[in-house]
């Protein structure tokens, strides 16, 4: 996918922990590759738009606050993507 960008097209990429298996594999592409990604440890980040965006995430649903965390990451990215998202979530989330 980072192949077939235009030359000043990025993707977004949201996280909330540098220990994501996605964060890392993403940290460790050559330059050529990394230099299309924009990276964004979780926040509500308005104003930023990318063609697509990845979000990784990484955190325990075990109360209400963490799936109201899961929720606002879900949201930011999903409205900051022009066409499309990529979703990974660990295993442990999968029950959300």
């Amino acid at each position: 996918m980072l192949r077939t960008l235009g030359e000043n097209e990025k993707v977004g990429f949201v996280y909330d922990s540098e220990e994501g298996e996605l964060y890392k594999y993403v940290q460790s592409l050559p330059n050529e590759l990394l230099s299309k990604v924009e990276f964004h440890k979780y926040q509500p980040i308005k104003g930023v738009e990318a063609k697509y965006y990845i979000v990784e995430l990484d955190a325990e649903v075990d109360d209400a606050e963490s799936f109201s965390h899961i929720k606002s990451v879900l949201h930011t990215a999903f409205t900051r993507a022009i066409q499309g998202n990529i979703l990974h979530i660990p295993e442990g989330l999968g029950t959300i």
